[in-house]
């Protein structure tokens, strides 16, 4: 059985190492294939968010063996930072959000290598993120790689408007709106 977990501190070591393994595999991968690290956490930064309560943390289980964790957290400053999201730009463009401190930023979300294509398992994962944004009409504010995860948006958005369609939700609608278009280039000189 899948349990997401909604957690606002992990103290117990051998979670948050595990966590810590399992978000390595996540992302060592897209070293290859990204202009921007893609880990965006250092092991003691990682360590410390697991512990920090301005992080909300999102725990997936198959029975009782970990598979998935996703955080986010409304002090823009230190998870978008963290993320090199540029704060500013994101509480210019999400004002009532801002001013009523609902925008949730999203700077972790993996699934283990074994569970990563399999829908119903993101949902498990997402949707708990998604349905705590909307419990405050908030936002959900990420930054993903077009070439490591090119249908992050898509994928979030689907499980909004699917648990919105299910009346899971509050809020009646959602949209996807692109804040930048970061774009890392080589001039190659011979």
């Amino acid at each position: 059985m899948i349990e997401c977990t909604v957690l606002t501190c992990i103290s117990d070591i051998e979670l948050q190492n595990e966590i810590w393994t399992e978000y390595k595999n996540a992302f060592a991968p897209l070293r290859h294939v990204t202009g921007q690290d893609q880990e965006c956490f250092q092991k003691d930064q990682f360590f410390s968010m697991l512990t920090d309560e301005d992080y909300i943390k999102f725990v997936l289980f198959d029975e009782s063996k970990f598979i998935g964790f996703g955080t986010l957290s409304s002090n823009l400053e230190k998870a978008a930072r963290q993320s090199y999201a540029n704060p500013i730009a994101i509480t210019e463009k999400l004002v009532i959000q801002y001013s009523e401190n609902n925008i949730f930023y999203f700077p972790a979300i993996f699934l283990i290598s074994e569970h990563r294509n399999r829908k119903e398992i993101w949902l498990s994962l997402i949707g708990p993120m998604v349905k705590h944004v909307d419990t405050y009409h908030g936002a959900a504010a990420f930054d993903f790689s077009m070439n490591a995860n090119p249908n992050l948006a898509e994928n979030i958005l689907f499980v909004v408007n699917l648990l919105q369609k299910s009346h899971q939700t509050n809020t009646k609608s959602a949209e996807f709106q692109k804040l930048d278009m970061q774009v890392y280039g080589v001039i190659k000189l011979s």
